[in-house]
C-alpha cells in the first residue's frame, strides 16, 4: 500500500492537533478532494480542536475532541464513532516531511512543498503543500501530519502548521483549500443535526466516542 492511500484514505479524514498550545483557528475552510476522475467540494468549521465538515449533498463527519459523528444527510440519521484515526495519528510519529525548496500559492496563501517519508512505505512522490499563517489547523486528509511535526519539527515549524495542497507525484491534485475565512462557529455546529436519528453501531455502546 502506498503512502499516499493511507495519507489521504476518507473525503473528510481529520485530526486535531494532539493539545498543542499554539494559536486556535476559529472559521470556515473550504477545499475539494479529487478521486476517481471526479472533484468534491467540502465546507469545514473549525473551532480549536473540534471540527465539521460536509460535502455539498450534506453528508459528513463531526469530530467533537472525544469521537466523531458520521452524518447522513440523505436518511436524516447519525452515527456515533470512537477515534477514527488515533492509529493514523501514532502512525504519523513516524513519517518525516522533507521540504523540496519549492513555494505555491493555494487559497491566497503562500505555502511550501514537502514531500512524506516514513518507515515501511516507499516515497511515491506526492507532496504536501504547508502553510504556517494560521497556527495549527486541525483539517487533514488522513495522517495528522501536522500534528507530527509539532512534536518532531517545532524548530522548523514554530508558528504552525495546515495542510492546504496534495498534489500526486505526477503534479495532478489530491486535496486542496479553495477559501479560509476567520469567523465565529457556534458550538451547536458541533453536534448531531436537530431531528436526525441515532444508529447504533454494534458492539459499542451509545457513548462509545465519548470515552
Amino acid at each position: 500500500m502506498r503512502l499516499t492511500t493511507i495519507a489521504l484514505s476518507g473525503l473528510l479524514a481529520a485530526l486535531a492537533p494532539a493539545g498543542l498550545t499554539a494559536q486556535s483557528f476559529e472559521g470556515v475552510v473550504t477545499a475539494t478532494s479529487f478521486g476517481s476522475g471526479k472533484a468534491r467540494p467540502m465546507t469545514i468549521e473549525v473551532k480549536g480542536r473540534r471540527w465539521r465538515g460536509q460535502d455539498e449533498r450534506g453528508q459528513g463527519m463531526i469530530s467533537d475532541g472525544n469521537g466523531s459523528i458520521i452524518v447522513d444527510a440523505e436518511h436524516h440519521t447519525y452515527r456515533r464513532m470512537p477515534d477514527l484515526f488515533g492509529a493514523m495519528s501514532a502512525m504519523a510519529q513516524r513519517v518525516t516531511l522533507v521540504s523540496t525548496g519549492k513555494h505555491d500559492t493555494v487559497a491566497g496563501q503562500d505555502c511550501q512543498y514537502y514531500t512524506p517519508h516514513a518507515e515501511g512505505f516507499p516515497p511515491d512522490g506526492s507532496q504536501m503543500c504547508i502553510t504556517q499563517a494560521f497556527g495549527f489547523v486541525a483539517i487533514e486528509s488522513g495522517l495528522n501530519y501536522c500534528s507530527a511535526i509539532a512534536s518532531k519539527m517545532r524548530s522548523e515549524f514554530t508558528k504552525g502548521c495546515f495542510l492546504l495542497k496534495v498534489v500526486d507525484r505526477r503534479g495532478n491534485p489530491v486535496y486542496t483549500v479553495t477559501g479560509i475565512t476567520r469567523r465565529p462557529v457556534s458550538d451547536a455546529e458541533f453536534a448531531p443535526p436537530a431531528g436526525y436519528t441515532e444508529m447504533k453501531t454494534q458492539g459499542m455502546s451509545a457513548d462509545a466516542g465519548n470515552n
